[in-house]
């Protein structure tokens, strides 16, 4: 289960600094999907990087299966928790291969059988074993997204993060990475933390979503609820939805069971 209590990140003084987020606090539980969805520059990805230890000024509380987490992390979190940024290629070094990339997180954990692991993470995204041997630039972007994906997974994590994880890539490849990453969860039980500014990606992918207004949540809702077309959601996420209106009028009662 993974818990934020009253989450602010300032960027400056505490009396003069200007706030990024304030005050964001939601909850959900093992094997459901969050989305966080606003515009840019609302929040949502400051939330995102603070659960995962990268930004270190925070206050509030970040508790994720019953333990508390602090600034300075762990190294045992990173066993649990990962992040797949936005862009691929901060996760893949252009002069690594595959293989190696993949190999790193589990040497630097002491994890046996590193061999057979990097070819179980390649599978379990779809690719094929030959892929270990090429450079992320002789990838397409859906290739590429889909090895930042396997190197998420190397270490079993019980928790992923991921920032915008569609991003950048054609229609086809978005649709690949959708249903590979609802795949993973429901095979393995895990809990996403996604960050979106697309809603339609958000109503693809999570169970829940909470909108991000200036460093403000400002609405939670079942996307049940958003495909539903009820009536009474905060003049934002309306808005939000608004925009999305003709995915979400096709994709309308697919999540029906959980309203």
């Amino acid at each position: 289960m993974i818990v934020i209590r009253d989450l602010s990140v300032s960027y400056g003084s505490t009396r003069h600094g200007r706030f990024a987020v304030r005050g964001v606090s939601f909850s959900f539980g093992t094997g459901i999907s969050f989305g966080l969805s606003g515009q840019s520059g609302s929040g949502k990805s400051t939330v995102l990087h603070s659960i995962a230890g990268l930004i270190g000024h925070w206050e509030g509380t970040i508790e994720i299966d019953e333990q508390l987490q602090y600034r300075k992390r762990k190294p045992t979190f990173y066993r649990h928790v990962q992040l797949l940024f936005q862009d691929s290629n901060s996760a893949l070094h252009p002069r690594h291969m595959v293989e190696t990339s993949l190999a790193e997180p589990a040497i630097i954990h002491n994890l046996e059988d590193v061999d057979l692991r990097v070819g179980a993470a390649l599978e379990n995204v779809g690719l094929e074993d030959n892929i270990r041997y090429r450079y992320p630039h002789q990838l397409s972007g859906g290739q590429r997204q889909r090895v930042a994906l396997a190197r998420a997974l190397i270490l079993e994590p019980k928790v992923l993060l991921l920032d915008e994880p569609t991003a950048g890539l054609d229609m086809l490849a978005q649709a690949g990475i959708i249903k590979l990453l609802n795949d993973l969860r429901h095979r393995n039980n895990l809990s996403y933390l996604l960050v979106s500014h697309d809603i339609a990606v958000i109503t693809e992918l999570c169970d829940w979503v909470g909108i991000m207004q200036s460093g403000h949540l400002v609405d939670v809702q079942r996307t049940a609820r958003l495909l539903a077309g009820v009536n009474g959601l905060a003049p934002y996420t309306q808005k939000l939805v608004d925009a999305a209106s003709s995915y979400i009028s096709s994709h309308a009662g697919t999540k029906s069971s959980v309203l």
